[in-house]
């Protein structure tokens, strides 16, 4: 898993794990995604707070779904993005993934996410 560099933490209460990130926009994560616009997937925050939750707390758990996260679109990524994708979906059994053929911009991955998502 590809994991941003920890400059700290701290344990607010009972709930809260407050962690600090240096977040580089050249982390695997951002390429990609958005051309010149470096945004986070969902699927991969919920991935770093299940690991942290373990490695800083100890919390041994399954994370059992979220019922915001649905569709991830693959706008026809290259080689070794589609494999970390395929096998995160795998993990991740909440996670719908729909790999496009070729890559055809933004609005092409959107299109293709709201079809897929009202066919459900």
């Amino acid at each position: 898993m590809m994991l941003p560099i920890e400059l700290g933490h701290r344990i607010e209460d009972a709930c809260r794990l407050m962690i600090d990130f240096q977040l580089s926009p050249e982390l695997d994560w951002f390429q990609g995604h958005f051309d010149n616009v470096p945004i986070l997937p969902g699927f991969t925050q919920i991935n770093w707070v299940m690991h942290h939750a373990k490695s800083l707390l100890g919390v041994d758990a399954r994370f059992s779904g979220i019922d915001v996260v649905k569709l991830v679109i693959d706008d026809g990524s290259d080689a070794a993005t589609a494999n970390v994708l395929h096998h995160l979906a795998q993990q991740m059994t909440w996670v719908q993934l729909h790999r496009l053929p070729q890559k055809k911009g933004k609005g092409t991955a959107v299109m293709a996410g709201l079809r897929l998502a009202q066919q459900d």
